[in-house]
Order: structure tokens, then sequence, then C-alpha cells
């Protein structure tokens, strides 16, 4: 085994976990990559936040699973629990989101992060501006990554063009044909970025 990742986030990399593990006959074990080239493990909470709060993705007991797999890479899916009223301001929670990232590379030793861009909701009770504050928190996001050597901000692949086609009936998380594409696009993240660590 060459190199080891850890995928983590909030409910969304959880239900992405039994997407894997359903689907390990159709070979999604390790999400399809090669052990021997990089060992991944995915660990979800749901609920979890950047910011202050009880869910707050900051506390040892989360991050034990970067301080026990001493990952070389992290792809990292937060903030979209930060916005949950109209007047979040979207540089605040970018600059949040990439605080945790530093956080995670300065007290873990990872030699790099990726960050995976925030999905829009279509779910009825949202903040009414919610998918607009989204696409804020995501330039903001990429605008301050880029000067930043071990960080790196992901688009995801084919999720943008018809996203509501891609979301469950609740509004909120992704339906079958979303988990794959998003399994797709962290597999192929962390394939491609595989140079820089």
């Amino acid at each position: 085994m060459d190199k080891r990742a850890v995928v983590f986030g909030h409910s969304f990399i959880r239900r992405l976990n039994d997407f894997v593990l359903c689907n390990k006959h159709n070979g999604w074990s390790n999400l399809s990559l090669y052990e021997r080239d990089i060992l991944v493990n995915l660990f979800g909470f749901g609920g979890g936040t950047v910011r202050q709060g009880p869910k707050c993705m900051f506390q040892p007991c989360l991050l034990k699973v970067i301080a026990d797999d001493k990952p070389d890479v992290v792809f990292l899916q937060v903030g979209g629990n930060d916005i949950k009223h109209d007047s979040v301001d979207p540089k605040l929670l970018a600059r949040d989101i990439t605080s945790f990232a530093e956080f995670i590379i300065d007290g873990y030793d990872v030699k790099h992060i990726i960050v995976g861009q925030l999905f829009h909701r279509f779910n009825a009770n949202r903040p009414f501006n919610y998918n607009e504050i989204v696409n804020e928190v995501n330039t903001h996001v990429k605008l301050i990554i880029k000067n930043i050597d071990k960080l790196s901000f992901w688009h995801h692949r084919g999720m943008w063009s018809d996203s509501e086609s891609l979301i469950a009936n609740d509004g909120v998380y992704l339906n079958e044909k979303g988990s794959l594409k998003m399994a797709n696009s962290i597999r192929f993240a962390l394939d491609m970025r595989r140079g820089l660590f």
C-alpha cells in the first residue's frame, strides 16, 4: 500500500459510506481505487458544522479518525450545515472552511487537503437564498485556496448541470444516482491529485 486517504465530512459522507458498503459487489470497495495505490477511509458525522456549536467538527473525538489513520490526504466535504439562515456571511463561512482545513494540516501533519464544493438544496424549509449563499461560499473558498499550497478546491464532476435530479425526495440528500456521481467525483479527485501528496 502506497498512500492513505480519509474522506471526512457531514452526513453526505456518512451516506456515501453506506452507498459504498452496499455496492461492494459492484466494485465500490475502497471507492473503486486500488488498495496498493491508496487506502480510503470514509467518515461522516450527521449535522456536522465547522462553526462552534454542539455538532462542531473540531472535536477531538471526531478528528480521531484522522489522528489514527495518519492520512496523506483528506477530502473535506463540510460547510453545508453552517448555512442555517439568510444572514450567513459567505466570505466568513469560506474562511471558516479553509481555517478548518489548515487546522487539520497543521495539527495532524496531513500533506494535502482537497475541499469539495458545497451542494445546492431543494427542500422547502431551507433558508430562502441557500443556493445563492452556496454559490458565493464556493467562489470564496476557491479564491482563498488558490494561494495555499497544501489545499485544493474540487468541483464535483457531473453534478451541476442537472443537480436537482441527483437529490432525493427530501430535497437535501443525494439519491442513488447522485451518490454514484459523488463517489465517482471523489474517486477521481483522489486519483488525480495523488501527485500532490
